[in-house]
């Protein structure tokens, strides 16, 4: 590493800052560029999986989504990289750990990262010419593209608006809880651009002028109003050289720099309300009390604020929780706390709420926060919090996001108002002073200084519309009748021509030329052999250890399952059900309230979940997965709440038991609502495959209704809830189909076999045999109408059941159905904002779309890939770039976690190593010819395909003759 020194420029960089940052272990350089403004920061440190971003400062001056709908346009190609697509080429042909844009309520971000460093100087340098050098200047049919247009029907006697961020704002806004969460934006903030949707709000969207969306870009995209940051080991004078000549070298200094102040202009104790498309009153009201806490800039204090959060809202000993649910004013109590923002927002979110009772809702919260703060929070509760925030700092798995990209984003939160970044890097010395204070009545101190004593508050009430969708529709097209009717024939063309110029310019293949622009890593520079995770089976008088060493930094991670093909047909959704209140109900030992601090005091986590390994449709193993994870030292520990939640659950206690449900219910509610694609192809799926009927029933829409079946029946019919509880939890839990997966350090090895022996010997002793199930499997498409603005569409098969084999190769067909079709028909053609296909090697095929605005019309593309495939052709770059592509998807960096779920499915799946071999020499090898005899596969396989469609029921309805069955969701 160059010793830069302070106030020294390096290729037109100022050194400003430099600092040893412990908590990262990274050496942080703060660099402004001299001539055009931009500001640059470098952490480095040895870590290969490399971070790349630059963040521009964009606050909406309304709701028209200009920010969102650039976002997407910038990566419609540039000055440099001329192709429709830079995104998607790069998509297709990178070995990217992470490759994304994001659009904040005041930021638009555009992330990179790759552990091959050529591949990220090529990622980096795509993304560096998109934000500056964009092509949608010169190309209005990004514009059109990605942010709306009027279509006209075939007749052209109707106009309708269309666009890929118009389509994916139209399924945002179907979500209650986003119109929830912009109306209390809109309701705190009154003179800052905190009110507006960033997104985009679909009224306001085809407002939109082209001139407007370039000024936007003009503004906004300044190096002056640029944050560039790098991580990792890397060149990094290299880098600058670059970015100084090729880019900011060429721009001035501006100081026309938006600057977000505080809002001092808010209403207090503001009352709003809203609300949204239902088909029933039974839907479900909110009631939301949010209160301005403070500067994100301030990370102690957004520190501070997620654990307070969490203390008061996110356990069972919730005190404010319990009161307003024990009151029936609301069914749940979520706290959301939102440091994305400059000034931060608590919302405290009552669920299924009474409205009429919306006053007694914020005078109980206050005067709860008034007793907790006079009186003390318990120190045990801010003890376990604490602990499970340290854990997950030590711990470091932030998902699919490289950890670079994951520090880089916090401290974007002090960076981008103006103070200094490296405050936005610390951790443990905030955690350590919160630990130290927590004893004094800090917390508390916080309660009272933050949320009680402060004006700056507001109450939101969010109710349930019937027809509102219908209604919204209706106006909407009643507004583009008279727009129709007041056009010229002049402004008609006008349209007719753009149209044609869209479509035009959707179906042009890129040139040769061009595409070679987008840089491409050699099939050489990939590794030929599988990456073999360790692990082996250790045999023990109670059963299999299946056990993957790693350092682990003294965490130990554990997987006990059991087996529940044994489990009678009648009872299959009481085990999705056991999964859901074990471990949330009280126990012997602990009560409702006590066992979450328990828990959080001495681990990181203990949970169950349901999962399935499936080795074809037939063949697989449902399983009840009792997992945790804790630091060495709190293993004992770890076994003893297993023991307290698997053999002490007090089933029978009928508030905690309503409690949970209600909680559950309202939590399968959102994932339907927000992952609708995954459950409507579940649902596809489940009219032919016994695994997947399995899944919809422990976790689908069977279970859903499930669910609502079972809340109402707790009153009346509890005893025999309480009995089919306790049948089905004999077939699971006993010595007869359990089986543990470990991941931990070597030496830790003898001491979880104890835990794990004495375990396993408490079990029973009973002997089940394995259920042949005959599921009902007459409905082949169907369905489920919600009072959303747009549909998700699935269509499903099984490949093995027409006579074909799984083939490593197929991976590459994947890549190309989804990024070469799918994205230009189903996306960048039909206006859905996403769609995708997955072929298993269990035999199942699903396509599906998401917040899409058609039915037929997408499922026809699905029915199409064959023809595709058939006709498809690639020479051997284009190729190469589908199989590193293709490669990536197997060959990114994986948490410890991550390892230790991967290496025990492969071993439930009889997944060998040499499987997996011969599955990667497949991907390798693919070749055009073997692409394309996958064509007549999918001509077969698709045509007689299982139909799922969730979504808007006037679309639903308009398609009434492509389903069997279509029921309310």
């Amino acid at each position: 590493m160059t010793n830069f020194k302070i106030n020294e420029k390096y290729y037109g960089f100022i050194l400003t800052a430099k600092e040893y940052i412990e908590d990262i272990n990274s050496d942080v350089y703060l660099f402004n560029h001299e001539k055009s403004g931009a500001r640059l920061i470098y952490v480095s440190n040895d870590d290969k999986n490399r971070v790349f971003f630059t963040t521009f400062k964009t606050p909406p001056e309304n709701h028209k989504g200009t920010a969102h709908i650039m976002e997407h346009s910038v990566l419609c190609g540039s000055e440099k990289y001329r192709v429709k697509d830079p995104f998607n080429e790069l998509a297709k042909g990178s070995l990217n750990t992470y490759l994304n844009a994001l659009t904040y309520a005041d930021k638009t971000v555009y992330p990179i990262g790759s552990t091959n460093e050529k591949d990220f100087e090529n990622l980096m340098n795509v993304y560096i010419d998109a934000v500056f050098n964009p092509l949608i200047y010169e190309r209005k049919e990004i514009f059109l593209q990605e942010g709306w247009h009027y279509e006209f029907n075939e007749d052209k006697t109707k106009l309708k608006y269309t666009g890929v961020v118009y389509n994916e704002m139209k399924g945002a806004f179907s979500d209650p809880e986003r119109i929830l969460a912009g109306t209390i934006s809109e309701s705190l903030f009154s003179n800052s651009p905190y009110k507006y949707e960033s997104g985009g709000d679909p009224e306001y969207i085809p407002q939109l002028t082209y001139n407007e969306f370039i000024d936007f870009h003009k503004k906004y995209y300044h190096p002056s109003n640029s944050y560039i940051y790098l991580y990792g080991h890397m060149n990094i004078e290299k880098h600058l050289k670059y970015i100084d000549e090729e880019y900011l070298s060429k721009y001035e200094k501006t100081s026309c720099i938006p600057e977000i102040k505080e809002d001092n202009s808010y209403i207090k104790n503001n009352v709003y309300s809203d609300t949204y498309s239902a088909q029933s009153d039974d839907e479900g009201s909110y009631i939301a009390y949010n209160i301005v806490t403070g500067k994100s800039d301030n990370p102690l204090h957004t520190l501070s604020m997620d654990i307070l959060s969490y203390i008061l809202f996110e356990t069972n000993d919730s005190a404010i929780k319990r009161k307003l649910v024990d009151s029936g004013i609301a069914e749940d109590i979520e706290g959301w706390y939102d440091s994305s923002t400059y000034e931060t927002v608590l919302s405290i979110v009552g669920k299924n709420c009474d409205l009429k009772r919306k006053d007694e809702f914020k005078n109980i919260i206050l005067s709860e926060l008034k007793r907790i703060s006079d009186e003390g929070i318990d120190r045990d509760v801010i003890k376990s919090s604490l602990n499970v925030f340290e854990f997950h700092m030590r711990e470091e798995n932030y998902g699919y996001k490289p950890k670079g990209l994951a520090y880089g984003l916090k401290a974007m939160k002090v960076w981008l108002h103006n103070e200094n970044p490296f405050d936005g890097f610390y951790r443990w010395k905030y955690m350590d002073k919160i630990r130290e204070e927590s004893e004094k009545g800090y917390f508390e101190n916080i309660i009272k200084d933050c949320l009680i004593d402060n004006e700056h508050s507001s109450l939101v009430v969010v109710s349930p519309e019937i027809g509102k969708q219908a209604e919204i529709d209706k106006k909407t097209d009643e507004k583009l009748d008279e727009i129709l009717s007041k056009m010229s024939d002049y402004e008609k063309n006008q349209i007719i021509k753009e149209n044609e110029s869209l479509r035009e310019y959707q179906n042009r293949t890129d040139t040769k030329q061009n595409l070679e622009s987008i840089p491409v890593i050699e099939i050489d520079e990939i590794e030929k052999s599988i990456e073999k995770i360790d692990s082996r089976i250790i045999d023990t008088e109670c059963g299999v250890l299946h056990f993957t060493p790693y350092d682990t930094n003294k965490i130990v991670y554990s997987q006990i399952v059991f087996d529940t093909r044994n489990v009678p047909e009648n009872l299959i959704e009481y085990a999705g059900l056991l999964t859901d209140i074990m471990g949330k109900m009280g126990t012997k030992k602990y009560s409702f309230r006590k066992l979450p601090t328990e828990i959080n005091m001495y681990t990181g986590d203990v949970s169950l979940s349901f999962d399935i390994y499936t080795r074809n449709k037939e063949d697989y193993t449902p399983v009840v997965s009792l997992n945790g994870k804790a630091i060495k030292d709190n293993m004992s520990k770890m076994f003893e709440l297993f023991d307290e939640i698997v053999f002490n659950t007090v089933f029978d206690n009928k508030d905690d038991f309503k409690n949970v449900i209600k909680a559950e219910k309202l939590n399968l509610e959102n994932k339907i609502l927000n992952n609708a694609h995954m459950v409507s192809s579940i649902k596809a799926l489940s009219h032919f495959a016994d695994n997947s009927i399995y899944k919809d029933r422990t976790s689908g829409i069977a279970y859903y209704k499930f669910l609502c079946d079972i809340e109402k029946r707790i009153e009346n019919d509890f005893d025999n809830i309480i009995e089919n509880i306790k049948e089905t939890y004999k077939h699971i839990f006993n010595k007869n189909n359990v089986i543990a997966a470990f991941e931990t350090d070597e030496k830790y090895i003898s001491e979880y076999k104890e835990n794990f022996e004495n375990f396993v010997s408490k079990l029973p002793d009973y002997k089940f045999d394995i259920v042949k199930y005959d599921f009902d499997k007459s409905i082949n498409s169907e369905a489920f109408t919600t009072g959303g603005k747009i549909v998700y569409d699935a269509k499903a098969t099984n490949y093995k059941d027409y006579g074909y084999t799984y083939s490593g190769d197929m991976n590459v067909l994947k890549t190309i159905i989804n990024l070469e079709y799918l994205w230009n028909v189903v996306r960048v053609q039909g206006g859905a904002y996403g769609s995708g296909c997955q072929i298993l090697k269990n035999g199942n095929v699903y396509c599906y779309s998401y917040r899409d605005p058609n039915i037929k019309e997408t499922l026809d593309a699905f029915d199409n890939i064959g023809e595709f495939i058939s006709n498809f052709n690639a020479d051997e770059r284009e190729m190469k770039k589908y199989i590193i592509g293709t490669i990536n998807n197997f060959d990114r960096p994986k948490s410890m976690a991550e390892r230790a779920d991967i290496s025990f499915a492969a071993y439930m799946c009889n997944i060998s190593d040499d499987i997996r071999q011969k599955e990667r020499d497949g991907i390798l090898s693919a070749d055009i010819e073997k692409i394309r005899s996958y064509g007549a596969m999918f001509d077969k396989i698709m045509k007689k395909s299982s139909i799922c469609v969730i979504g808007n029921e006037s679309k639903i309805n308009e398609n009434k003759n492509i389903f069997e069955k279509i029921t309310d969701i």
